[in-house]
């Protein structure tokens, strides 16, 4: 059997129409204003990376429109990590922290993607965080 190659467009602009960036951007608006909120607000949270909080209107629809990438296994939002780092979003225990009782158990917690795909090492991290709670409510 001898599959055709996987030909990808060259202009990667075309994975989203015009709709789908005003989407983004407006998602992206909403977010910012949800991040005004505490415990979210500045000073309780990181900073604003890219596109910056600067990029407003249509700056935000042409930066999200000229940076978009196709990805389909996300990971590495909520860095895990050892308590001295503050960059760490979730403890070795995948709990979250200065929240109590919630914990974060999905590809998110990754630092970086692994190779292939990441069903297996979340069901892995899963397994894990099952341990985790059983053994913690005994």
């Amino acid at each position: 059997f001898h599959a055709p190659p996987i030909v990808f467009p060259a202009n990667t602009t075309k994975y989203l129409t015009p709709k789908d960036v005003k989407r983004i951007a407006w998602g992206v608006e909403q977010v910012r204003r949800i991040f005004t909120f505490p415990p979210l607000a500045p000073g309780n949270t990181g900073q604003e990376v890219f596109p910056g909080p600067s990029v407003t209107g249509q700056a935000l629809y042409n930066s999200i429109h000229k940076h978009h990438i196709k990805n389909a296994h996300w990971v590495g939002t909520c860095k895990m990590g050892a308590a001295d780092d503050e960059d760490v979003v979730v403890d070795e225990n995948v709990r979250v922290r200065s929240v109590n009782n919630l914990r974060i158990v999905d590809a998110s917690i990754f630092p970086t993607t692994p190779n292939g795909n990441t069903h297996s090492s979340v069901v892995a991290v899963a397994s894990r965080a099952a341990d985790l709670i059983w053994n913690g409510r005994q």
